[in-house]
């Protein structure tokens, strides 16, 4: 695999000390991401360490050392279970209110070929309805099912972010 950490890159881990760059060298050696990629977990692991006060080897602790270095895993998806759990400690309670979104979204028992995406970040509030179909007929009876579940309590409590507003304001932090 060809494989070059590019120049802008280099230049954002430039203050970092020789071992610091090493092991982010030795992560994209394994992992070959693309250039946004490189981008997105250096900037993971940059935030993490500015905000938390915790070196690059801390960073990349046993969890992503276990992913890098387990051979039944294909390339693309270590980077993306690497990019995720960086995701995750990056943005604890974004990633906790993804999760209870999830689960709330699925007990709502969606009509197949259905899917409701949040706001992003859940900074507009503006929810996104995705809909397939393969004609008028199922069409019409999806958004039957649709109209039905938007009548329902839980249905209510998902969109009226009651839970998001909680799970923000128990850390102290407010839209």
């Amino acid at each position: 695999m060809s494989f070059k950490i590019f120049p802008d890159i280099l230049k954002e881990i430039e203050s970092l000390s020789d071992k610091e760059r090493e092991k982010i060298h030795v992560l994209f050696t394994k992992l070959g991401p693309s250039y946004s990629l490189q981008k997105e977990i250096v900037e993971y692991i940059l935030d993490i360490r500015g905000r938390d006060g915790v070196s690059v080897e801390e960073i990349i602790n046993q969890k992503i050392e276990k992913i890098l270095n387990n051979y039944n895993i294909p390339r693309e998806k270590k980077l993306n279970q690497i990019r995720a759990y960086l995701r995750q400690v990056r943005f604890p309670l974004l990633f906790t209110a993804e999760e209870i979104f999830r689960s709330k979204l699925k007990s709502l028992n969606l009509p197949v070929g259905c899917d409701i995406i949040p706001p992003s970040y859940w900074e507009d509030g503006e929810y996104k309805l995705k809909l397939n179909f393969k004609n008028a007929i199922e069409f019409s009876e999806k958004l039957q099912q649709l109209f039905k579940i938007s009548q329902t309590k839980a249905w209510q409590e998902l969109i009226g972010e009651q839970w998001f507003e909680t799970l923000f304001s128990s850390k102290g932090i407010h839209r």
